[in-house]
């Protein structure tokens, strides 16, 4: 039983830490706020 809580509470810290890092990604580096001129 204590393997299972330490799994879980491994998974769920692992969760947590990929999803601030998709957040950080999709935020920062695939926002669409940046200015691009293009000419030609």
């Amino acid at each position: 039983m204590k393997a299972i809580k330490k799994l879980t509470l491994w998974i769920v810290i692992s969760l947590f830490v990929q999803f601030l890092g998709f957040y950080y990604v999709d935020s920062k580096f695939l926002s669409s706020a940046s200015n691009v001129t293009i000419k030609k």
